[in-house]
């Protein structure tokens, strides 16, 4: 894991070098970092329509890959403004074996970050005994084959 000040020398930089960030941590404590970027959202939720949900895990895993790189192709940019994408919902990723390559593909560049946000972990909360927590699964299923570049918690 990397500490925040290794953010806050990011953000002083001019250009970036492709980065895709997993921030651990609530949003409201990463909000401060980004005053000096264009700051856009990307809910993974929202990539679904309640009322037609794919039925079973490939379904989904391919609607979300569709999903959401019609996303990253539409998200407005200025050339030369650095832009730093906030990615919630982003154990679906994970879940889904998704990935991260779109965001590699069709987003990040010198001026364009991707910073997906996981807002607690699941050994916070008190779960029935029917449901196991795999505490660091994202960590691991991001980490493992170096799907990303910076780990940060808030």
């Amino acid at each position: 894991m990397q500490t925040q000040d290794e953010l806050t020398n990011l953000f002083r930089q001019r250009t970036w070098d492709r980065e895709l960030i997993l921030w651990f941590g609530p949003e409201v404590k990463l909000r401060p970092f980004l005053t000096s970027v264009q700051v856009e959202t990307l809910d993974l939720l929202d990539t679904f329509d309640a009322a037609a949900l794919p039925v079973d895990d490939e379904e989904v895993r391919q609607h979300l890959s569709r999903s959401l790189r019609k996303c990253l192709q539409s998200i407005p940019r200025t050339a030369g403004k650095r832009t730093a994408l906030i990615v919630r919902s982003a154990g679906l990723l994970a879940r889904y074996r998704v990935g991260v390559q779109d965001f590699y593909n069709w987003f990040c560049d010198d001026f364009a970050m991707v910073i997906l946000l996981v807002e607690g972990r699941c050994g916070e909360s008190e779960w029935p005994d029917e449901v196991e927590c795999a505490s660091d699964g994202l960590v691991e299923y991001f980490t493992k084959s170096d799907l990303i570049k910076r780990l940060i918690e808030a």
